[in-house]
């Protein structure tokens, strides 16, 4: 019953003894009833339940215990076998929360174990330690394995533990363990590292969302339009608004004084001389500055803890560039609409009456042809 022997021959051992021992419980068995049956044509007074529970309690008991072994030694030899398949599995192709579910589940078989041997069993114990020693290198490599720890993180972790790592070389879980990467003794060196990638994970997300952000962004600016015209078709009309408008005439055919009016038509107008002249005018202008504003806050805060990585610090100084280049056009087109509407309202009250009006006229001519043109072209 030593933990330190193989498990796969300990159980070829107790299947061998298995077998021989079914064998004699078998003849003890059929002994214990041609016993019973000499005492009870005997003329001596016997008790013949207690002799047979002498006789047989005891082998029940010594059965039980051997299955009981034979069992839990065949789980420590899936268990042995299976972190031994986990420990040579490649890093990146190694499934994290099968593996922790088989560890749970061979954990409360353990606990029942304990229940039924013996809490102290030297078997137990070790089966638990295997178990548990594993299941501590699971909770470092589930973080490991996360999307925040980068090539630099890596680089990072291995120099803390005295190596170098290399990106092009695939590791495998025995690799991290003998390197000392899983070491539970480094775990507040790692917890320091998982914690800064996490934070640049993060930062990544933002810069990500802020990018999605100035595309929708450009593309309010660049896609804004009037209204279409709403045709009168009859078969745009819903069937929510058919079962609402079925309700309503049955309410006003119970009406005696109802009076029927046409309610088929969708009833539309021509868009307004202003509708049309927002088409070029950005009303959300200040929206927008706000907005750019607190992204220019967010860059800001974030900046301080990611300053010591240039890839991010140039991505950084490119956003910066970006919402200032946006802050102005945002600006300038606001000003400029402005005096584009002004101009144009000006010129169109204009009173040409003598010859020494002509280059107004002229100018309004010119301006009104510019106007014309840049509202078909957006």
């Amino acid at each position: 019953l030593d933990p330190t022997q193989d498990p796969m021959e300990m159980v070829k051992q107790l299947k061998k003894n298995c077998i021989d021992f079914m064998g004699l419980e078998k003849q003890l068995r059929q002994y214990a009833e041609w016993q019973a049956l000499l005492a009870t044509n005997s003329l001596s007074p016997i008790n013949e339940d207690q002799l047979e529970n002498e006789d047989i309690y005891n082998v029940s008991q010594w059965s039980m215990e051997i299955d009981l072994r034979k069992d839990i030694w065949k789980y420590v030899e899936i268990t042995s076998s299976s972190i031994k398949e986990w420990k040579n599995t490649f890093i990146n192709k190694f499934n994290i929360h099968r593996a922790q579910e088989k560890l749970e589940c061979w954990m409360k078989i353990a606990d029942d174990f304990k229940e039924k041997i013996s809490e102290d069993d030297p078997i137990v114990l070790h089966w638990i330690k295997m178990l548990q020693d594993f299941e501590q290198n699971l909770e470092l490599l589930k973080k490991l394995l996360s999307d925040a720890m980068t090539t630099e993180q890596w680089k990072l972790l291995f120099r803390a533990n005295g190596h170098e790592y290399d990106p092009h070389h695939n590791y495998r879980i025995q690799d991290l363990i003998e390197l000392n990467i899983l070491q539970i003794e480094n775990q507040d060196v790692f917890i320091q590292i998982h914690k800064q990638a996490t934070r640049e994970q993060k930062l990544k997300d933002k810069l990500m969302h802020m990018q999605t952000w100035l595309s929708e962004l450009h593309y309010r600016m660049a896609k804004y339009k009037p209204p279409l015209k709403i045709t009168t078709v009859r078969n745009r009309i819903t069937s929510s608004y058919r079962q609402r408008l079925s309700r309503y005439r049955e309410l006003r055919s119970r009406t005696p004084t109802a009076i029927k009016t046409s309610t088929e038509v969708l009833v539309t107008t021509e868009p307004s001389i202003d509708t049309v002249e927002e088409a070029y005018i950005m009303i959300n202008s200040q929206e927008i500055l706000r907005l750019i504003e607190d992204r220019l806050l967010l860059l800001y805060t974030n900046e301080p803890f990611h300053s010591n990585v240039d890839t991010r610090r140039e991505q950084f100084q490119q956003y910066y560039r970006l919402f200032d280049n946006v802050k102005e056009m945002t600006q300038l087109w606001f000003e400029t609409q402005n005096r584009w509407i002004f101009l144009r309202s000006a010129l169109a009250n204009l009173n040409i009456k003598t010859d020494e009006q002509t280059n107004l006229k002229q100018i309004y001519m010119k301006f009104t042809e510019i106007d014309e043109n840049f509202r078909v072209i957006y």
